[in-house]
């Protein structure tokens, strides 16, 4: 038996995407910030390409009065271990764990900071950053296969962060309320896979 095709309204959809184009973006500004480097760009991640090494997983959650959005960033240790060694301006091998996982953590909420300032609610609740190991096989990917999820990898010369943004928009939200949350327009670079910084 078919089942009758959902319909989404087209300004739920204009919503995710304003959610994703902005959270994009702030994953790439406040990481320029975070590290003083202008070679930063955002792209998809290819079909194809491999995320089956070992890694960690920093998630957080934002709770407005009209969505839930959650950030995840997966990350390996290595990388992480680079991006602190800057941030601290110390050899990489000399920093301890727990202050590689603060660091991740530390821009995790840069970024969540961003979206609470831009989509203005009156309740508004933040989850402290929290960060696991996964398995070899987990993929940032596997998640997205809904229109409310998005997936990204941020990049720079050392290496690269693989990104999921996931939202959950209240089913009492109206058309109005919903073309009034939607912040600003995607550039025109997006057509060739890179984003600009804001």
């Amino acid at each position: 038996m078919n089942l009758p095709e959902a319909k989404i309204r087209k300004q739920e959809v204009d919503f995710y995407e304003d959610v994703f184009d902005f959270v994009k973006k702030s994953t790439k500004h406040c990481f320029k910030q975070f590290i003083d480097n202008d070679e930063i760009n955002i792209f998809e991640i290819p079909e194809m390409e491999a995320i089956n090494y070992d890694h960690w997983v920093c998630a957080i959650n934002i709770k407005l009065d009209f969505a839930n959005i959650a950030v995840k960033l997966h990350y390996r240790s290595n990388v992480a271990r680079l991006i602190a060694a800057n941030r601290l301006n110390m050899p990489p091998n000399s920093i301890p764990n727990q202050f590689i996982r603060d660091i991740i953590q530390e821009y995790l909420n840069l970024v969540m900071g961003q979206i609470k300032q831009n989509y203005k609610s009156a309740d508004v609740s933040v989850t402290v950053p929290e960060t696991t190991p996964t398995g070899d096989l987990d993929d940032p990917r596997v998640e997205a296969i809904d229109r409310n999820v998005a997936t990204w990898k941020l990049s720079w010369p050392e290496d690269m962060l693989y990104f999921l943004c996931m939202v959950n928009l209240e089913s009492s939200v109206s058309n109005e309320e919903l073309e009034n949350l939607i912040t600003f327009e995607a550039d025109d670079e997006n057509d060739s896979g890179e984003m600009e910084l804001f």
